[in-house]
């Protein structure tokens, strides 16, 4: 018998609160959005009751068009709700950015562009011709 997601869910919110460590859970979200756009518990799909075990929901969205990764804080249980995080990516260079309160994407994109500079002088720093390149 395959055990159902509610039991798995269950299973692991015991284990997290006996052994007292951080459990980690993925969980793909439903194909449709709330009616009003916004984003809650009832999003993940399969089952509410991971929901309802989890002590902290995170949806991540990603802006393929600006390298931007949008993580919205559904539900914490010690923080608060309806937080909305953005950071500016590029994945190839393993280079995350915040952006900042108020800031546009105009200026947090100068910003990464700073840091991959940075990055790329960093690692080929001393490189005298592409024979010797690490790649």
């Amino acid at each position: 018998m395959i055990p159902s997601i509610s039991n798995i869910s269950k299973d692991l919110k015991n284990l997290q609160v006996l052994k007292q460590i951080p459990i980690i859970t993925v969980s793909q979200q439903n194909r449709t959005k709330n009616d009003d756009g916004s984003m809650d518990t009832t999003m993940i799909a399969q089952s509410d009751r991971i929901g309802q075990d989890s002590t902290v929901i995170i949806f991540f969205e990603q802006e393929k068009e600006h390298h931007i990764l949008n993580m919205h804080l559904v539900k914490s249980r010690d923080s608060v709700n309806m937080k909305k995080l953005q950071y500016v990516f590029d994945f190839d260079l393993g280079i995350f950015l915040c952006i900042n309160d108020g800031e546009d994407e105009d200026a947090a994109e100068d910003r990464m562009n700073s840091e991959r500079a940075k990055v790329l002088r960093q690692r080929f720093d001393g490189i005298t011709s592409f024979e010797s390149a690490p790649f």
